[in-house]
């Protein structure tokens, strides 16, 4: 939405369509929102924690495929409910995708009607003098 009125022309599912040849990434810095690919690799790894047995279970789920629709996770794990951030309820496996995506072990491979589409992510970098 925030596209549609400050990108001239711009239609609804245009960033959809343009995801990998704009070479941007969908993370959190101090917003969620799109950055370039270099900026992204900065970030990760966030804070290393063990991961919980649903998240273990999850990434496992989504490395054994190529992308993955957080809706296929269902066929797996089910369809449980939690409260979510904003006192509503979101899907248990969609949270655990966010978290996931969030510690840098899952990415954004592109998007299906506007929902998110998974994959294992790869973050390939030199390693940067603690310095810089």
């Amino acid at each position: 939405m925030i596209l549609r009125h400050r990108v001239t022309g711009y239609q609804a599912g245009d960033l959809d369509r343009s995801y990998r040849v704009l070479k941007l990434e969908e993370d959190y810095l101090y917003a969620y929102g799109f950055m370039p690919v270099k900026t992204w690799q900065l970030l990760h790894p966030r804070g290393k924690r063990p991961l919980t047995r649903a998240e273990q279970k999850v990434f496992d789920i989504v490395s054994n495929q190529k992308r993955l629709h957080p809706r296929e996770l269902e066929k797996h794990l089910g369809k449980g409910r939690e409260i979510n951030a904003w006192g509503g309820y979101s899907k248990s496996t969609t949270r655990t995708l966010e978290k996931l995506h969030y510690l840098g072990l899952l990415r954004i491979a592109g998007r299906e009607n506007g929902i998110r589409i998974y994959e294992r992510a790869t973050i390939t970098r030199e390693a940067m003098d603690p310095a810089e």
